[in-house]
């Protein structure tokens, strides 16, 4: 993540601190290593998805196969401090076993579904990590 997006959430909370920051990422070991970057300067960012939770009721057509180095990735994530303290952070690591992109999600359930009522949904429900 570059600094000034960083700064500009950093901003947007001191301004509003009362919203919920949260992070859509993609369901792969690079998605969690972007959204703990961001959480690094962003303490109070929330992981919303996508999760475990999220892509199992997806076709197996939508999934991509663990590359080797996102299993290098993953491996190194595993050993981190600050997901070996979060057992959330530790569920969805290891029950990757394969990854998913956002697009992936609007593929299967449509741009009006996912934008309208699966994250609204989400975040109504604080259903973030």
């Amino acid at each position: 993540p570059d600094l000034l997006t960083r700064r500009l959430l950093q901003r947007l909370h001191r301004t509003a601190p009362q919203l919920p920051q949260v992070y859509l990422g993609d369901y792969d070991p690079h998605g969690v290593s972007i959204f703990l970057r961001y959480r690094a300067s962003l303490p109070d960012l929330r992981w919303l998805g996508l999760h475990h939770a999220d892509v199992q009721g997806l076709p197996s057509e939508a999934a991509l196969p663990l590359t080797s180095r996102d299993h290098s990735l993953k491996g190194k994530l595993l050993q981190r401090m600050d997901v070996v303290d979060n057992s959330g952070y530790m569920h969805q690591l290891r029950s990757m076993d394969r990854k998913f992109e956002l697009e992936a999600l609007h593929a299967v359930r449509g741009a009006e579904e996912v934008s309208g009522h699966f994250w609204p949904q989400k975040i109504l429900r604080r259903a973030w990590l």
